[in-house]
């Protein structure tokens, strides 16, 4: 959240960012594909709109500018 706000500041800050979907199938947590971006700083963050009426799940996006995307 520190690096977003910084981001609007307009305190640029690029990172390398790794995102990893893990396997909670059989519960070992091993990654099952990994994204390796470079470059990249946040451009848009959305928190979840809560309603105490509806049984859902709570989601936030972060968007990242980049430079370079790899697969491992």
């Amino acid at each position: 959240m520190n690096w977003y706000i910084e981001t609007m500041k307009e305190k640029f800050t690029r990172r390398k960012v790794t995102i990893m979907l893990l396997n909670a199938k059989d519960k070992l947590n091993q990654p099952i594909m990994t994204w390796n971006i470079e470059g990249a700083y946040p451009t848009k963050w959305t928190g979840p709109q809560l309603n105490s009426g509806e049984n859902s799940i709570a989601i936030q996006t972060l968007e990242l500018a980049c430079a370079q995307v790899s697969m491992a």
